[in-house]
């Protein structure tokens, strides 16, 4: 590990492989340890480069709102699926999503929170009953 700072994630559950693949490509924070650890109580300690605000880093939802940086995403994702066809993140939101402004024109992309990501499957109906009401 370097001197850079650190994100520290806890999870019961983790997309590892996912999350692997992503940094890998270049669409995911870069990875400190060569596996989560494994913590007592079936807690999993992921460690990966800290996206940090000093460094320009900002969620895609408090960045200026531009057409480049949108575009950016876009081709984020796009090259995601091209390279990463079957890895699904499963939770994406855009507090996942982080911009950095690298020039007027160009912006880097990264994803972070793989705690659904898994292998993409033939899609299931969830027979478990939800909290949500029907009206």
């Amino acid at each position: 590990m370097n001197d850079k700072a650190a994100e520290a994630k806890l999870s019961m559950k983790y997309g590892w492989a996912t999350l692997q693949s992503w940094a890998n490509g270049g669409f995911a924070p870069r990875l400190l340890l060569e596996h989560w650890q494994e913590l007592a109580g079936g807690w999993k300690l992921i460690l990966m480069e800290y996206l940090h605000p000093d460094d320009s880093w900002h969620h895609v939802t408090h960045a200026e709102c531009a057409e480049a940086m949108w575009q950016a995403v876009e081709a984020h994702f796009c090259s995601v699926r091209e390279r990463c066809p079957a890895l699904v993140h499963e939770d994406l939101r855009s507090t996942s999503i982080f911009v950095c402004k690298m020039t007027e024109a160009a912006w880097e992309v990264s994803t972070t929170d793989f705690d659904w990501a898994l292998r993409a499957g033939p899609p299931i109906r969830n027979a478990q009953p939800t909290s949500h009401q029907m009206a």
